[in-house]
């Protein structure tokens, strides 16, 4: 059995980043709250988001991939804005998405920068984003330590919504 991320030094790193990444969301969009799946499990999905609907009930207005990075907003421009994500978690998302009849984001905190870009990658049928599918190589986990070839989606985020931690 495999150990899972979130259990190594890298992992618990990796969970204080997105608390981080969910501070800025919550700055900007107050009403939207992020509600992370079990950290202790291989989810596809890393978070429901929910809104008030009502008076006394939530309502689930949408799924998120989150992921922090170690790159500059500067970096990723010159590297055309491209987010790599696994295409079978891309995909995996997306039908969880059109399942539960509810758009797809992605929250791409980048660390140096202490910004988050949000972005509606899918909805009601549609692609929001342009992405390429290509067969790379990359690093099979959090860890680094097997380095395995995998079709990768590399997602355009240069239109994203720009969110600045203070």
């Amino acid at each position: 059995m495999s150990q899972l991320a979130v259990n190594t030094p890298k992992g618990q790193d990796s969970l204080k980043r997105e608390e981080r990444s969910v501070e800025i969301l919550n700055n900007y969009h107050p009403g939207l709250f992020y509600a992370g799946t079990p950290k202790d499990s291989a989810a596809i999905i890393d978070a429901v988001l929910i809104t008030p609907s009502g008076t006394q009930s939530l309502a689930v207005c949408g799924i998120a991939e989150q992921k922090s990075r170690w790159m500059s907003y500067q970096k990723l421009k010159d590297w055309d804005f491209e987010w790599l994500i696994t295409n079978e978690k891309l995909q995996k998302s997306q039908k969880i998405a059109e399942d539960l009849c509810v758009p797809l984001f992605g929250l791409l905190y980048l660390i140096p920068d202490d910004c988050l870009l949000f972005e509606k990658f899918w909805e009601k049928g549609k692609w929001n984003v342009e992405y390429e599918v290509r067969h790379t190589e990359t690093w099979e986990t959090t860890e680094n330590k097997n380095k395995i070839f995998r079709d990768n989606a590399f997602v355009k985020m240069g239109k994203a919504e720009v969110l600045k931690g203070t």
